[in-house]
């Protein structure tokens, strides 16, 4: 199964969150507001039960971060993504950094680029017209808390052609 960590959004921080989704274009696909999140690691194609072992004896108190900035990656020649980025503070990276030494404790691969943490809003094509990128990533965020209590092991999935995740375990 194909496999990550991550939190979940509460409906005002979705509410808070969607404000600064970039208008539908043509070339641009936006996330629907379900499937916004906080990845906290990627793993991919994994047994969900062994996550799920390296993952129970993690425990942390609950913090909270705050939005700082609007940004794209452009991890592929063919699209970039579109972001909300989160301040990366010691509580967040401690999570983190749990997280992921749990994992590869219990011999489990994972994907090892830098964490950046942010929800992804939109998908679009890298021909997409400059000036629609530059305008959502020219946005001030307005610095609202996001409050982090729990992280959930999700399955990602397409079912007739559209993207879902199912939460496996919660922690």
């Amino acid at each position: 199964m194909r496999l990550f960590i991550a939190t979940p959004l509460s409906n005002t921080t979705q509410a808070e969150v969607l404000q600064y989704q970039p208008p539908t274009a043509e070339g641009a696909r936006l996330l629907r507001p379900e499937l916004l999140h906080m990845t906290l690691q990627f793993i991919g194609e994994a047994e969900p039960k062994v996550v799920s072992q390296a993952l129970q004896n993690i425990q942390f108190n609950a913090f909270s971060t705050h939005f700082t900035q609007t940004g794209v990656f452009s991890p592929k020649k063919s699209k970039n993504i579109l972001w909300l980025g989160l301040a990366l503070n010691d509580d967040l990276a401690r999570l983190q950094k749990m997280i992921s030494h749990s994992l590869r404790e219990a011999g489990i691969k994972i994907d090892s680029r830098l964490f950046t943490p942010h929800i992804t809003l939109a998908h679009c094509k890298h021909s997409m017209d400059k000036a629609y990128i530059d305008a959502f990533v020219n946005q001030e965020p307005i610095a609202w808390p996001y409050q982090i209590n729990q992280f959930h092991l999700y399955r990602s999935h397409n079912k007739g052609g559209q993207l879902h995740y199912d939460i496996i375990e919660s922690y």
